[in-house]
């Protein structure tokens, strides 16, 4: 159970709410791009208000959220569409919280949560999702440490990070190392993703490492990163809930504005049942996220990832497709540049791919069940 109150919880939405409302309204997005550049400005401002603590126990020296505290902060970034690496950074806190040992994660964690180190999660493989048996990354002890070979494929938002916790088999085991992109070895390749913001493709060539980059390994190092992977799938159903919230909104607005035979379109039969079809799908996300609200709830770790899984892949496919209807009923100004709807479009398209995509999460399922 979250320490949060529901009465914490509203003075953390209505918070959130404000300072973006005052920081990240759509129009000024490409003024804000070249005066913050890539990854925003405003980390420093997420770790006073508390933002880079939420999702952690207290036993962690955090404020003791949930899944469900999370969703707070990201229906409402889902909506402004922020620059800052929240969602990822938290991630890798969880990678510490639940599966290093409390020393070596009180070293990590406290100066993510204080926002004076920025960490990322760097697991994705050509393989691999959750899973560590797909993992092809290796690490070989030497003298001086561990050597690191293997390439990480679209590490989120990695190009704002000061260290990547990377994973890799060990001795044929589940690891976890904390590696600087800047050493011998380590090349980082950057891109745009689909959503407009950053990814990177990490190659670790013979890459050595000193002896303790080595945070965790076996079982513990396993269940960190799945606990990670599967509270960032509620953390992102939250996100698809403040976007299809927001775009509904928008097209309603445009329906009874927009004019065509001398009335407003939002009269014509067709396009109400497009909207009626936005609604449903909208209301289907928000019952998925309240699923995954409960998920620290589940204490069976396989049955945790069998309900993340299913909702992220539901999720992922109406919320995919609300958008779609979005853009379409905007007519051509939806997929413009200059108009939201289609940032909304391919922000859910990046979450739909995010550690598995609706099929490879069925598809795991299947096999399974």
């Amino acid at each position: 159970m979250s320490a949060l109150t529901e009465q914490e919880r509203a003075l953390i939405r209505n918070g959130v709410e404000k300072f973006v409302d005052a920081n990240y309204r759509f129009e000024d997005r490409r003024e804000r791009l070249l005066r913050e550049e890539k990854y925003g400005s405003h980390w420093a401002t997420f770790a006073e208000l508390g933002w880079l603590m939420l999702p952690f126990s207290a036993e962690s020296g955090g404020m003791g959220g949930k899944v469900v505290d999370a969703q707070v902060l990201t229906r409402v970034f889902g909506r402004a569409l922020i620059n800052e690496p929240w969602l990822e950074a938290m991630v890798a806190g969880k990678v510490l919280e639940h599966g290093v040992e409390a020393n070596t994660r009180d070293q990590w964690l406290a100066p993510l949560m204080s926002g004076d180190l920025i960490m990322v999660l760097a697991h994705g493989e050509h393989k691999a999702d959750l899973d560590f048996d797909s993992v092809e990354t290796t690490a070989v002890q030497v003298d001086k440490g561990y050597r690191l070979h293997g390439t990480k494929r679209v590490v989120w938002q990695a190009g704002a990070a000061d260290k990547y916790l990377v994973t890799a088999r060990l001795d044929n085991e589940p690891a976890v190392f904390v590696v600087d992109g800047s050493i011998d070895g380590v090349k980082v390749t950057e891109y745009t993703a689909v959503d407009s913001r950053f990814a990177a493709d990490i190659e670790l060539h013979e890459a050595v490492v000193e002896a303790d980059a080595l945070l965790s390994r076996g079982a513990m190092a396993e269940i960190g990163v799945k606990r990670a992977i599967l509270f960032a799938f509620g953390a992102l159903i939250g996100e698809m809930r403040g976007i299809a919230e927001q775009l509904i909104k928008l097209t309603a607005e445009y329906l009874n504005t927009r004019k065509q035979f001398d009335t407003t379109i939002s009269n014509f039969q067709a396009l109400q049942h497009m909207l009626a079809d936005m609604v449903i799908a909208k209301e289907e996300i928000q019952s998925l996220e309240w699923i995954t609200a409960e998920l620290a709830t589940i204490e069976d770790l396989l049955e945790r990832e069998r309900v993340a899984r299913s909702a992220k892949a539901r999720a992922a496919a109406v919320g995919r497709k609300l958008c779609e209807l979005g853009v379409q009923l905007h007519g051509g100004i939806g997929l413009t540049d200059e108009y939201i709807a289609s940032h909304y479009l391919r922000r859910m398209v990046a979450i739909d791919g995010y550690y598995g995509d609706t099929q490879q999460h069925l598809l795991w399922l299947a096999r399974r069940y």
